[in-house]
């Protein structure tokens, strides 16, 4: 009979450096990082409270003085200037929008913000879509005015066209 012996202790496996190297170097970055990821956490929130004090000291520090009739005069005239400044752009093109036809190509819309006014010059082929289009537009709430300035003969992709400019008031 043969005999069969088994040794039940553990063997040292056969040791690696180059992969304890590399783990220990990422264990050593990894702690890097999340050091500079507090410091950086910190520092923001620091900034965070420093600017609502700052905040706070502003709205604190406001003093209403009264304007002399120089200085109201002044600042209505800035106020003016910029409520011509914001003018009502998005209403006043969905109107223009709204007045489109697919036989007018608008080339383009000049504003004149002092007249409260714009010129549009546009081409068509059929002459008589502009007097379709000068009644859509006068039929638009937000503009009381539309006049016909001019017409001319122009030439596109060979054929007769006709460029006339408006003039539309608000």
């Amino acid at each position: 009979m043969k005999m069969i012996s088994l040794n039940h202790s553990l063997q040292p496996s056969h040791a690696h450096p180059v992969a304890n190297a590399l783990l220990f170097i990422s264990v050593v970055m990894l702690l890097i990082s999340l050091f500079f990821l507090q410091r950086s956490s910190v520092a923001l929130q620091e900034l965070k409270n420093e600017q609502s004090e700052y905040s706070r000291a502003a709205d604190s520090n406001s003093v209403r003085l009264p304007l002399t009739e120089k200085e109201q005069a002044e600042l209505e005239a800035v106020k003016a200037a910029i409520d011509d400044i914001v003018m009502p752009w998005p209403r006043l093109f969905s109107a223009l929008e709204a007045s489109r036809l697919e036989t007018i190509n608008v080339l383009s819309v000049e504003p004149n913000v002092r007249s409260k006014s714009f010129q549009i010059t546009a081409v068509t082929y059929p002459v008589e879509e502009i007097l379709t289009y000068i009644t859509q537009l006068k039929q638009q709430d937000e503009f009381t005015a539309v006049s016909l300035i001019s017409t001319e003969t122009a030439r596109m992709d060979g054929q007769n066209a006709t460029q006339f400019e408006l003039l539309v008031l608000w």
